[in-house]
């Protein structure tokens, strides 16, 4: 009788010990994500002055394609003009309109608009989120580079708290465990990366080099593009650690992008793609496209897992189009899309 217990109760245990298991088990795996936009890539498309922007949706198997989807849900509302970058956090995009200085925020999945950033911005650029405060780049007013500003907005009333002033330009900007990397230029003016602490509103800059236009993090690193040279700054020292020199012939280079193991970026209609072991960039042309533009050439680059996107804008008057690569620059598709697409993030 007593062996009978022994066993029953075991098997009782055993049973008990499973279920809670596989309850753990199912607690620690997210519930997937519900909504139209889910599996693919967001196309972001300015417009132009005077109309609105919007976005397109392409699946990652690209059977469907769906443009105009912030009008399609939310068709008493738009997206305003110049829509310059989207930034996530939470489940949630962050769209920012330039010219229209607001910023609408919507569930990155649905698309249907929760609540917007009115007032505070000024011509904004670029935005990420820390300690769940987001931070947005402005320009303030086109005629003076020294006006420029990070705006701090706090993610439960969507309004601006404060203001840290740079007396310099204010474009990209990247946040690593407690500070914020703002690009001090725009491809024509500044070579400067300025570092601030948000918690202690303090700032300090690095002298990266003329003709600044790109910064991409890649793990505790933060590399910067300039006219000159492909430059390396550790985030754990706050310092310059190494620099790839940028043949003359692709001086200029832009849309720098990186991912785990090549380093991709663009000059005129071409893609090149070097190694971070090498001590000068490449200017073996890894992909040639055509294009008719006069400003509109590379308008949007991405690189986004194993595709590449190059995005073109045409004469900004009608739609611009997306043609897609495989990691090793074969050609996949060219589609269609809308008025001047900027710019491709996964979803």
């Amino acid at each position: 009788m007593k062996y009978f217990n022994l066993i029953s109760i075991s098997l009782l245990f055993a049973i008990l010990l499973s279920a809670c298991s596989d309850d753990d088990a199912n607690m620690n795996v997210p519930e997937p994500p519900e909504g139209d936009f889910v599996n693919g890539k967001l196309v972001l498309h300015e417009g132009s002055f005077g109309g609105v922007g919007n976005i397109t949706f392409i699946s990652d198997d690209r059977s469907e394609i769906k443009r105009s989807i912030f009008q399609e849900v939310n068709p008493d509302e738009d997206l305003g003009e110049l829509t310059q970058s989207i930034f996530f956090h939470d489940g949630l995009a962050y769209i920012i309109s330039g010219g229209s200085n607001f910023i609408t925020v919507v569930d990155r999945f649905t698309f249907e608009k929760v609540g917007e950033v009115a007032g505070g911005l000024e011509n904004p650029r670029y935005g990420t989120v820390l300690n769940n405060k987001a931070y947005v780049t402005n320009s303030a007013t086109f005629d003076s580079l020294t006006d420029d500003y990070v705006a701090v907005i706090d993610l439960e009333s969507l309004a601006v708290e404060n203001t840290i002033e740079l007396g310099n330009i204010a474009e990209q900007i990247i946040s690593y465990d407690q500070k914020l990397y703002v690009m001090n230029a725009d491809g024509f003016d500044g070579s400067e990366i300025t570092i601030i602490d948000p918690a202690e509103l303090t700032t300090e800059t690095l002298d990266i080099g003329e003709g600044l236009n790109s910064i991409k993090r890649n793990d505790n690193s933060i590399y910067a593009l300039s006219n000159s040279n492909l430059t390396e700054i550790d985030l754990s020292t706050e310092s310059i650690v190494n620099t790839q020199s940028v043949p003359d012939a692709i001086s200029g280079a832009k849309n720098l992008d990186l991912t785990d193991s090549k380093i991709y970026y663009t000059f005129e209609n071409k893609v090149y793609r070097s190694d971070y072991s090498d001590s000068t960039l490449s200017d073996n042309e890894f992909i040639t496209y055509n294009s008719t533009s006069g400003f509109g050439t590379m308008y949007g680059f991405d690189v986004i897992r194993d595709e590449i996107y190059v995005a073109d804008a045409v004469d900004f008057a009608s739609n611009g189009f997306v043609r897609i690569y495989d990691i090793d620059g074969n050609f996949i598709e060219e589609i269609e899309v809308e008025l001047g697409p900027n710019s491709v993030y996964r979803n």
